[in-house]
């Protein structure tokens, strides 16, 4: 039987046996999100690398204390953002440049763009404090249901819903200035997954 095919459950008790393939094999299904979720957290592709790679590093010397309360992807989710919080406690300070303010001119509007706003909304995210920018990124660019953003990060449910809430009206103060100016009809907003597109999500900004 083809790994591929083989139940998460199965694999993860082969891995705890010590079978290397079946470490392997978790790490095929979560690698790329792994990466994403670093990557959307620090903001760098290189340091994004090191701590997936770190992640399962750390995954596979702990996978004998993984007890199922909840699923493995939460499981080292929750390892790649005590990772991230690392690399910020090292670095002291997060490295973010002002967020400029909106066009006050019409002539404004044509020149920010969806890459541009996309840009700014990017730098938005990245000051919301920490608890409230792990919970917007796993809910709107992971696609977690609240449950599994609690499990998680390890709190209850509506400490979520609070967090979540206490975001979405920091994203808004800071942003609605900006999507008025420039027509934004609607509460779409973009935001770079990977460096190169925009993805859009209903966060519910407006």
């Amino acid at each position: 039987m083809s790994e591929l095919s083989v139940p998460e459950y199965e694999l993860i008790d082969r891995a705890k046996g010590g079978e290397r393939p079946a470490f392997d094999e978790l790490v095929k299904r979560y690698r790329k999100k792994a990466l994403m979720l670093a990557f959307s957290v620090v903001g760098r592709e290189e340091e994004a690398k090191d701590i997936a790679q770190e992640a399962f590093i750390r995954a596979f010397f702990g996978i004998k204390r993984f007890r199922g309360d909840s699923s493995f992807y939460s499981w080292l989710y929750r390892i790649v953002l005590n990772l991230c919080k690392d690399y910020f406690r090292k670095k002291k300070c997060i490295d973010l440049r002002p967020l400029p303010p909106p066009p006050k001119e019409a002539a404004a509007k044509e020149a920010v763009d969806n890459k541009e706003l996309g840009r700014m909304i990017d730098e938005a995210v990245s000051r919301l404090p920490e608890k409230q920018r792990f919970a917007f990124m796993l809910k709107h660019f992971q696609g977690m249901h609240t449950a599994e953003i609690a499990l998680t990060l390890g709190c209850a449910r509506s400490t979520i819903k609070v967090q979540l809430f206490k975001a979405v009206r920091n994203l808004r103060r800071q942003l609605e200035p900006l999507l008025k100016d420039n027509n934004h009809s609607g509460p779409l907003v973009a935001y770079r997954i990977n460096g190169k597109q925009n993805q859009t999500v209903n966060a519910g900004l407006q």
